[in-house]
């Protein structure tokens, strides 16, 4: 009975010390749980030296390289992962952030569409693809993958983002339809107010130019553009006196010498 007790015990003690973490692991993720990334770096390869296989450090140390701007670092830290997870979407994820931060769109799509490959209910490689077609000028590739990340992810600054890419292809109808869903889900942000503003100026709609940028003045009253667009619509529409008090209104809050330099040679056109 006691060679069964011993025997049992010294086997409890040896999967305790294989469930162990790595020491050093462990210090590192603390470590980068505090912005301390450089010292992270340190304990990831620390732990490395005595699990060379594990995935899991690799993984950390190409986040912590990631945070500190060596982009040639965190990229081999992600190959490595895949040479030991093959399967590893994460990691194409993150190497297709690398080539995004260094406008290398082409090979970003690549790493986004194999982490999409591995995982396809992943919203933000589609919206990472937008991204990428956008920066390319390719539009309509964008708007199809904003459209997929917003059928797995409805969220608000994807609705955003297809709004912009509907208003720079002149689809003003789509555009002033994702601005206003994301003013479903989030009716504070005035800034989306002055988005949906500028596509009703777009459509000569000026009425609903005013009543946006008036919803986004009730809840910023310090925003210089919601001033300038009613001052244009002001005078779109012939009133004048209005069209110098809003434009006036807008030098006075704009926080750019040179926007508030323009603005006055606007003003004194205005007066003529």
């Amino acid at each position: 009975m006691k060679k069964i007790l011993f025997s049992v015990f010294f086997i409890f003690l040896g999967i305790s010390f294989a469930q162990e973490p790595n020491p050093f692991f462990r210090e590192g993720k603390k470590l980068a749980k505090e912005n301390k990334y450089n010292e992270a770096i340190v304990a990831y390869k620390k732990a490395l030296e005595n699990e060379p296989r594990d995935w899991q450090i690799w993984f950390s140390l190409g986040e912590a390289y990631t945070q500190v701007d060596l982009i040639t670092e965190a990229k081999e830290c992600f190959q490595k992962v895949l040479t030991l997870d093959k399967k590893n979407w994460q990691s194409y994820f993150y190497i297709g952030e690398l080539y995004l931060k260094e406008k290398l769109y082409n090979q970003a799509i690549k790493n986004y569409e194999q982490s999409l490959t591995l995982n396809p209910t992943e919203a933000e490689s589609y919206s990472r693809l937008a991204e990428c077609y956008k920066q390319l000028g390719e539009n309509n590739e964008a708007i199809n993958y904003l459209e997929k990340a917003i059928a797995l992810s409805p969220q608000g600054e994807y609705y955003r983002q297809l709004g912009w890419l509907y208003f720079r292809s002149n689809r003003y109808p789509e555009s002033r339809e994702a601005f206003i869903r994301v003013l479903e889900l989030n009716p504070e942000n005035y800034e989306i107010h002055l988005e949906l503003s500028m596509v009703y100026l777009k459509e000569n709609n000026f009425n609903s130019t005013l009543e946006e940028s008036e919803k986004a003045l009730k809840i910023n009253p310090e925003s210089s553009l919601a001033y300038l667009l009613q001052g244009f619509v002001y005078y779109q529409k012939g009133e004048k006196e209005k069209a110098i008090l809003s434009v006036g209104k807008a030098k006075e809050l704009s926080k750019s010498e040179f926007i508030s330099s323009s603005l006055a040679k606007v003003i004194q056109k205005l007066k003529k």
